[in-house]
């Protein structure tokens, strides 16, 4: 075997697994963010979706997906108009294996990092990934009920004051009380959440 077939080799098995592994990584994310949720609160939540839709980690699986087709054309020398089907075909099943990955317990207990400082180096960079904060979406634990609000603490260990706004969506019902893990669409000012949608995880 030449030089150059066992670098196409190697290039393949890597692209492979970090599309993989990002694939999971993204699966996990919108799963124990509450993410898939967000439809169910209705044309706001359909919006806040599509705003908030981490096109970053989705954009790279992309180009690993068609780096990993041509480098199977060079090992397997099948036609060029075929690219863009296999690119395709190898996108599904990246997705497909980065799905069923999530589920395993590699991944299904992985916690998002905190996000960096807002002096980060790295911060513009991470912005779009979505991993730690969707546009207008919080989560958190509910620790105090009130009659037109609920206090939560959010997973960096933020307390907030959660307002329940008029005409509020509850897709899951209005049964929340103390200790719940709650999904939130709403806006942000200071240390007060001014609530559009509630509902539990």
């Amino acid at each position: 075997m030449t030089t150059q077939r066992i670098i196409t080799i190697a290039g393949i098995i890597l692209c492979s697994g970090a599309a993989i592994l990002l694939a999971g990584l993204l699966f996990s994310v919108l799963h124990t963010s509450g993410f898939w949720l967000l439809p169910g609160f209705g044309l706001l939540g359909i919006v806040v979706f599509l705003q908030s839709f981490p096109l970053f980690p989705l954009s790279v699986i992309i180009v690993l997906a068609i780096a990993l087709a041509f480098l199977l054309r060079r090992f397997a020398a099948f036609r060029r108009h075929a690219l863009p089907c296999i690119s395709f075909a190898l996108l599904t099943l990246i997705l497909l294996s980065g799905f069923f990955f999530s589920l395993t317990s590699v991944l299904n207990k992985w916690q998002p990092p905190p996000p960096p400082k807002d002096d980060h180096l790295a911060e513009s960079f991470l912005r779009g990934y979505g991993a730690w904060r969707f546009h207008n979406v919080f989560q958190g634990t509910i620790t105090d009920v009130g009659e037109h609000s609920y206090v939560m603490r959010s997973p960096n260990d933020r307390r907030v004051s959660v307002e329940l706004m008029p005409g509020m969506r509850l897709p899951a019902g209005p049964q929340i009380g103390s200790g719940d893990t709650v999904l939130i669409i709403g806006e942000i000012r200071g240390e007060i959440i001014r609530a559009f949608g509630i509902r539990k995880l």
